[in-house]
């Protein structure tokens, strides 16, 4: 059965820890370390049986390179489904448990680097940004040439915006540092904030004076980045276009302190720091997650609550993706999960439609939600698409108004998943 907390809020939802420290997760007997990206060409480069190294490549996916975060064996290299349920080229690694690692190469600044050699270091490392518009996108890093004017900072930080003090975790100046980083390689941009007034704000404020935050909705981590890159451009953009191409930068907190990491520790882009909320974890927090772990694995280390917890959902309440199954492997594109016990969630009733209209009249590009998710529910795809299904921003409206409590919005993204992939 499809369920949504869409439109529910809950009073009682376990806070995050003050202190923000990064826990620790197990690390696992296998890691299958989702590689290939949309339909970008992919060079795995190990072969079964080969011996791996903690840091050591794996595969390069659009110039960037994929690194196992474990020493040990290639088991198996195939196509497997990631977290949002989309095949990708996938190579399964099991953990000799030595630890071994490839040599760290350390600096301890960029005074006399050119712009082309931080950029090349950090290709090097996997570093990738990512967001999110119906599924998931990651690119590498645009060239320091790529005439970038707008870095995007995103993404669903939970407890750094409302812990409610004024603390902030030690790990932060990693992260200022990161951003730093990248105004070294684009030098005319500047730096907009997608998110609520917090103390993270004020930080970054106090930081970088010349940062600003968008206004109204935009303002909203919840809000998807496609809206936030259209607020800036000053025009709608169509589904799935890239905010590089409008020389937008997005970013997220564990991407710019994954940037310093990479730069000055020499580490590669091999974990995932993952914030893991809601009510079904006794321990939430952020965490350390080396790529290739199963979320099962993460929500173990968060002390889940096996006989409570009811949904997953990888990225914000809204616009996240519910999970079929915890056995799926955590990628790049992965820095939230929440977590939801059976009284917390609205299960869909899916009954028949009565032709009311209402989805008609909140859908805000004026689409007509209920054909098209029938179309969808058929797997017809092109219908779909002929009636505009991606044209779709998410908003949710559909869904939450229907008398008959049907997954419109479940079944509109679906076709634009399977439209794009």
């Amino acid at each position: 059965m499809i369920s949504s907390t869409f439109g529910k809020h809950d009073e009682k939802k376990q806070s995050v820890p003050h202190d923000l420290e990064i826990l620790p997760v197990t690390l696992p007997p296998v890691v299958r370390i989702p590689c290939q990206r949309q339909d970008l060409p992919c060079e795995v480069l190990v072969e079964p049986g080969t011996r791996v190294l903690r840091g050591q490549p794996v595969a390069v996916t659009g110039g960037a390179a994929v690194h196992s975060p474990v020493s040990g064996r290639v088991k198996q290299i195939a196509v497997m489904d990631n977290c949002e349920g989309v095949p990708a080229t996938t190579v399964v690694v099991e953990n000799d448990g030595l630890g071994e690692s490839v040599e760290l190469s350390k600096i301890t600044g960029i005074n006399g680097m050119t712009a082309a050699e931080i950029y090349e270091r950090l290709n090097a490392a996997g570093i990738v940004i990512t967001f999110v518009d119906g599924t998931t996108f990651v690119y590498g890093l645009p060239s320091p040439g790529a005439g970038i004017h707008t870095l995007l900072l995103h993404g669903w930080v939970g407890a750094l915006n409302g812990s409610g003090g004024e603390e902030l975790p030690p790990w932060f100046h990693e992260v200022i540092s990161g951003l730093r980083v990248l105004f070294t390689l684009y030098p005319e941009a500047g730096l907009v904030w997608h998110s609520h007034p917090s103390p993270t704000l004020k930080t970054l404020l106090s930081e970088f004076p010349k940062a600003r935050t968008l206004p109204g909705a935009g303002n909203s981590p919840d809000m998807p980045v496609k809206w936030a890159v259209e607020e800036i451009a000053g025009r709608p953009l169509e589904r799935g276009a890239s905010p590089l191409a409008e020389e937008i930068l997005p970013v997220t907190l564990q991407q710019a302190r994954a940037i310093h990491r990479a730069l000055f520790l020499g580490e590669p882009y091999m974990e995932q720091l993952i914030l893991v909320e809601g009510n079904g974890v006794r321990r939430p927090g952020y965490y350390q997650v080396p790529l290739g772990t199963d979320l099962g694995e993460v929500l173990i280390s968060a002390e889940v609550k096996e006989t409570e917890l009811a949904k997953v959902v990888v990225g914000c309440a809204l616009n996240g993706t519910s999970v079929p199954r915890l056995d799926l492997p955590v990628g790049k594109g992965v820095f939230s999960i929440l977590t939801f016990c059976e009284d917390e969630v609205f299960h869909y009733l899916d009954r028949a439609c009565i032709h009311c209209g209402r989805c008609y009249q909140v859908c805000q590009v004026k689409l007509l939600p209920q054909r098209i998710a029938a179309y969808a529910a058929r797997q017809n795809w092109e219908a779909a698409k002929v009636e505009g299904v991606l044209l779709c921003n998410e908003c949710g409206r559909c869904s939450y108004v229907c008398p008959a409590g049907k997954p419109l919005l479940q079944l509109l993204r679906l076709a634009k998943k399977m439209l794009v992939s």
